[in-house]
């Protein structure tokens, strides 16, 4: 599959397993191989006209393997470039927010903590998460609280095998949204657009929205205008973190709604920040083929456990009603409906 420019779509969406063991020669498992092979069907759906970090290729993400395999490099990173693609830029950016004067609904109430040592293990933290990980993996969620030995564990384990493990406050989301984000060469950064969804109970990948309410309807009082002075605040943020770096690429940064402390609805703007394509960015592509007003859904499933809608986005948008599908692959596909 090539883009509008002919250059070769890379969907690499295990890229972090293969940052995380510093292989070169990573492989995904069976399925995950499957799910690599289906859904990058959905690439071109993708607005790439800003990508400009190849001629050859557009890639998803980063990581040993891509270095080794397409770029022709040694492949193998530096324990600061394989800090800097983990967990710890998503707190570092979370804490250049904090040290910014914010409007009061964006203000970090409950800003995440690094572990590097178990002594620092904090049991008032429901939430542990590993340096790398993917659609939920790597993330223990104990909103009771009660599971603390096994959230010890967790927090325990990973300090010893990466060095760090991330705690945060368990908040009860209202709803789950991304900014979108291009860092150019030159150090500017480009706002894509914001993107709605409704992750899985364990983070997991789990429904795209197209059309429905955005932040101004919950967060009361303030109109849609807030998700572009939101996005403003967050290229500042990501700016002073990932410049350093001299990072050139994609910045996908998952938010969300929350009640706060005196009960009122806050935006935390940086619960995960991705240096890599999302779904968001496959999402933002197919939005662009809805007419204005229309609400729609779609999600990724596998096809042994689901119905495949036998009519094309096209055709259902032409009948403006009923169930779709994106893409069809071996074992997975891409499928969803208009509301």
């Amino acid at each position: 599959m090539t883009d509008h420019k002919g250059r070769t779509l890379v969907f690499n969406p295990t890229a972090e397993e293969a940052i995380r063991q510093n292989n070169i020669n990573y492989q995904p498992s069976k399925i995950l191989a499957a799910f690599e092979r289906d859904v990058a069907e959905l690439m071109p759906y993708i607005d790439t006209t800003i990508d400009d970090r190849s001629e050859k290729y557009v890639i998803w993400s980063d990581s040993p393997t891509i270095d080794r395999k397409i770029k022709g490099m040694d492949g193998r990173w530096s324990a600061d470039k394989r800090l800097f693609h983990s967990r710890l830029t998503s707190v570092h950016i979370e804490q250049e927010l904090a040290n910014m004067k914010l409007p009061e609904w964006m203000e970090v109430e409950y800003p995440p903590i690094i572990i590097d040592s178990e002594e620092k293990y904090d049991s008032s933290y429901q939430v542990c998460k590993s340096l790398w990980s993917s659609s939920g993996r790597g993330v223990l969620i104990d909103p009771s609280g009660e599971a603390e030995a096994m959230r010890r564990r967790f927090v325990t384990e990973h300090v010893k095998n990466d060095g760090y493990a991330v705690q945060e406050i368990f908040l009860k989301r209202a709803m789950e949204l991304a900014f979108l984000f291009y860092v150019h060469k030159e150090g500017e950064i480009s706002y894509l657009g914001t993107n709605y969804y409704s992750s899985a109970t364990n983070g997991s990948f789990g429904i795209e929205i197209i059309g429905g309410e955005g932040i101004g309807s919950v967060l009361a009082g303030y109109s849609e205008s807030i998700e572009k002075e939101a996005a403003e605040y967050l290229k500042k943020a990501i700016g002073r973190v990932v410049l350093k770096h001299h990072y050139h690429g994609y910045v996908g940064v998952d938010a969300m709604v929350y009640e706060g402390r005196d009960g009122k609805k806050r935006l935390r703007a940086c619960v995960e920040a991705n240096l890599r394509m999302t779904m968001g960015n496959i999402n933002l592509g197919i939005r662009k083929k809805f007419p204005e007003g229309i609400k729609a859904q779609w999600s990724i499933v596998v096809k042994s456990k689901a119905e495949i809608p036998a009519a094309t986005l096209e055709e259902a948008l032409r009948e403006g009603k009923g169930g779709f599908k994106l893409m069809e692959g071996e074992v997975f596909a891409a499928v969803g409906k208009i509301l």
